[in-house]
């Protein structure tokens, strides 16, 4: 199933790191000096505390909210975005083995963007994109 929903990897440039980390009163904080970057500081912050390994950070700021004027799917008020991909990121990372004889997904990046798709998924008539039934064969 594709979601709809864009994803790009941001930066973890040392230069957000250093934004970050260049007060003379604290070790870290979370806005940092220079304009702009935002959700890159933050990552910036987070790799600071997060352990080894692998890690994610989802900055949802500007499509958590609809005016309901963006898409004809959203009305007005919480979105829901980017719930829908973090939920098919964590389905296809868990199921990665499909049991014989059903519909198997897959997962794939295509140009920055995150495409999941089901193969035999469709959706029901008459309804926009994003809140129909998935109904599998």
């Amino acid at each position: 199933m594709h979601t709809g929903d864009r994803v790009w990897r941001l930066p973890l440039w040392d230069y957000y790191t250093a934004a970050i980390s260049t007060s003379a009163k604290v070790d870290c904080k979370n806005i940092g000096k220079a304009r702009g970057g935002r959700p890159c500081k933050a990552a910036a912050l987070l790799r600071e505390f997060v352990p080894c390994g692998q890690w994610m950070h989802i900055d949802a700021t500007n499509v958590m909210r609809s005016t309901g004027k963006e898409f004809e799917y959203l009305r007005k008020g919480m979105a829901g975005r980017p719930t829908r991909t973090v939920v098919e990121f964590i389905a296809q990372t868990l199921c990665k083995e499909t049991p014989k004889g059903t519909n198997g997904g897959s997962f794939m990046v295509w140009g920055g963007e995150v495409i999941l798709r089901q193969p035999k998924v469709f959706m029901q008539d008459n309804v926009r994109p994003h809140t129909g039934r998935i109904v599998r064969d």
